[in-house]
């Protein structure tokens, strides 16, 4: 069993509930549980229908939390760290732009459904600026956490991951009782997306089999490799061996380049280093791991040949346009609107929020043959006026060229954090760097830009740990 470490054992018990030792303990307590729910699906009591679908985000409402924690603990004395005050030029031109753009374009006539540039940015406009207080309460939390703190959550993170995924991987392999096991867990439907996304494709504890590159490219797989590689003991390298099986079992093309990234960035953190004993014994295990893969495989061919994993194969070798993989195709498809966006208005964008305008314009006839039920849904306006999608085109359309410079020099220095503050972040050093290369396909595939993207800052943020405020 992995070993869960205790939270601030070196600090006193305090009674009071003014004290500030007492409200920062509270801050780490949500900061704890951010990490546990930043890729989880929505809990049970948050998919009943009176719940705004905005707030059914488990990060939002723990942001909100954290942020309400964090005024409380200052009395209304807040004060930006280097991390949101570098963000907050990239919000600020983004809100100027989108609403500089808005005008423009209602002049020149775009409307759909009913509405208008002016009308169809202001979900936008929000979400941008609760990004700031995304960006704000996680840097903050990271500065008045301790690494044994983080451990603990990171620990049960993990834990959860892999029972969660190995009671799924039972059921999907027909094991006797694992099905019944899964229904036991399945408490309010939490781990619904399961049964809906077909019995051989893994979801693991995300709403969908893409949605689980976020739990392992960002924290589960880094993490694991840093703690086996930082003196946590080779059963953090067996937990990393067991992830990459759960990785090939969700059968999604997000979450295998995904790992495909992870080990990119632990190769780039090794360059030049000398090979350690937990090193070798995590490669060891991913190369064993891989073997047995390749040995399934060869023995059961009919399952290569007539599974996800087959046309998996082929999007990420570039037959992204696979009639047979409709998720793959819209998602292809509001990225290739983003991109033709730029090339028309590469300066500003268009601001997030109206690229669903020229998204009739710029669909490819392929993604209808694909017969993708969310690309019709987008162009009947059953969705309204369709946003950027993913994280990174989202910038890159919404913002134009200017959006994407700031947020660059934002990510530029977040990174020279790092790298100064490196003793203070320990083993987490590590997992920021495994974990900003496994973002790249994350932001671009899988994470949107609206809707609280907890996890994401999660990782950018991580420099901010230990420095005290």
């Amino acid at each position: 069993m992995l070993n869960v470490a205790t939270l601030n054992e070196d600090e006193p018990v305090v009674s009071s509930a003014s004290s500030p030792k007492y409200r920062s303990r509270n801050i780490r307590i949500i900061f704890g549980l951010m990490v546990l729910l930043s890729t989880a699906a929505t809990i049970p009591l948050l998919s009943l229908p009176i719940i705004p679908s905005f707030a059914r985000d488990n990060g939002f409402l723990l942001i909100l939390a954290s942020l309400f924690a964090i005024i409380l603990s200052k009395k209304g004395h807040l004060k930006l760290g280097r991390i949101p005050a570098n963000f907050v030029p990239f919000v600020l031109c983004g809100a100027l732009t989108t609403i500089l753009m808005a005008f423009i374009l209602t002049a020149q006539g775009y409307e759909l459904f009913g509405a208008t540039p002016i009308s169809s940015i202001s979900k936008g406009l929000l979400w941008l600026i609760f990004d700031v207080v995304i960006v704000f309460c996680v840097s903050y939390s990271y500065g008045q956490s301790c690494i044994a703190s983080l451990d603990k959550a990171f620990d049960i993170l993990l834990v959860i991951v892999l029972v969660v995924g190995g009671i799924q991987a039972g059921a999907a392999l027909g094991i006797p009782g694992f099905s019944t096991l899964f229904d036991f867990i399945n408490v309010g439907g939490w781990f619904s997306a399961f049964k809906a996304y077909g019995p051989k494709r893994l979801t693991g504890i995300g709403s969908e089999p893409a949605a689980m590159s976020k739990t392992l490219g960002l924290l589960c797989l880094p993490y694991c490799y840093c703690r086996a590689t930082s003196g946590g003991g080779a059963r953090y390298g067996a937990a990393f061996a067991a992830l990459l099986v759960l990785a090939f079992m969700t059968g999604s093309t997000t979450v295998y380049v995904t790992v495909a990234f992870v080990v990119l960035g632990i190769a780039v953190l090794n360059i030049g280093k000398k090979k350690s004993r937990a090193t070798i014994l995590t490669l060891c295990l991913c190369i064993i791991t891989l073997l047995i893969v390749f040995v399934y495989l060869v023995a059961h061919p009919e399952i290569f040949a007539n599974s996800d994993f087959y046309r998996t194969l082929q999007s990420v070798l570039g037959k992204i346009s696979d009639a047979g993989n409709q998720s793959t195709a819209y998602r292809n498809s509001t990225i290739i609107n983003d991109i033709e966006i730029f090339k028309d208005y590469p300066i500003f964008g268009v601001g997030d929020g109206n690229q669903g305008f020229f998204y009739a314009q710029n669909l490819p006839s392929w993604v209808l043959a694909s017969g993708s039920t969310e690309a019709l849904s987008a162009l009947s306006g059953r969705i309204g006026v369709l946003n950027g999608g993913a994280f990174l085109p989202s910038i890159i359309s919404g913002y134009g060229a200017l959006g994407c410079v700031l947020f660059s020099c934002w990510i530029v220095v977040s990174i020279r954090m790092a790298f100064s503050n490196k003793g203070n972040m320990g083993h987490y050093y590590s997992l920021f760097i495994v974990a900003m290369f496994a973002s790249i396909p994350i932001c671009w595939m899988a994470e949107g830009f609206q809707g609280a993207p907890v996890d994401v800052f999660l990782v950018f943020c991580m420099p901010a740990l230990g420095e005290r405020k």
